[in-house]
């Protein structure tokens, strides 16, 4: 399992939970939601990114030896 999946699944869970709100007319859960949403999308790829990060610094490190 990666580090970064489960930011993933609730970023994912965050948006349908969202645009349900959305479709049933419930806009103050959908406002509550969107704002989830994004900071889930945009810690997952900041979580992604390190992970990735460090993983190519650790093959480096292994490589020049």
């Amino acid at each position: 399992m990666k580090d970064y999946q489960f930011e993933e699944i609730t970023a994912a869970l965050s948006i349908i939970i969202a645009l349900l709100a959305w479709h049933f007319g419930v806009k103050w859960l959908y406002y509550i939601f969107l704002v989830k949403s994004i900071t889930d999308v945009l810690c997952a790829l900041r979580v992604a990114y390190k992970s990735v990060k460090d993983e190519l610094k650790e093959n480096n490190k292994e490589n020049k030896l």
